[in-house]
């Protein structure tokens, strides 16, 4: 029920379970099976070999850092406020040609500006 056994191969031959409270490993430790219900895994890339699925209750992305979808960046750094686009008022109005081209293409130029923006967060395939 106490003491140590040290320097000594257990299981080579014959492999059997075990129980510990404890378990240590120096150096590469291969598990074909690993439950893990706490604790913290830092600094460690996970998945770099043979990607597999993931479920998360929160993703943090660093600083400069962003969601990968097969090499398509997804989310990345927030980008810059767009202005909102400008509305006429109620009323009656008359416009000519010209007026209502050079609308037509601020429109156009705004709705430009939206996508890139989505392309650049990946929500949407670039042009």
């Amino acid at each position: 029920n106490a003491g140590a056994i040290d320097n000594t191969t257990i299981g080579a031959t014959t492999a059997s379970t075990g129980a510990f409270t404890m378990l240590s490993a120096s150096g590469t430790a291969t598990l074909s099976t690993v439950n893990i219900n706490a604790g913290a895994i830092d600094s460690t890339t996970i998945g770099a070999t043979t990607p597999s699925t993931g479920k998360f209750t929160t993703v943090q992305v660093g600083t400069g850092g962003y969601l990968d979808n097969n090499g398509v960046k997804v989310v990345g750094t927030q980008q810059a406020h767009l202005a909102d686009a400008s509305t006429s008022p109620a009323g009656t109005y008359s416009y000519s040609d010209s007026e209502v081209v050079a609308e037509l293409d601020a429109l156009a130029t705004k709705l430009n500006s939206i996508l890139r923006v989505l392309e650049a967060h990946g929500l949407l395939a670039a042009s």
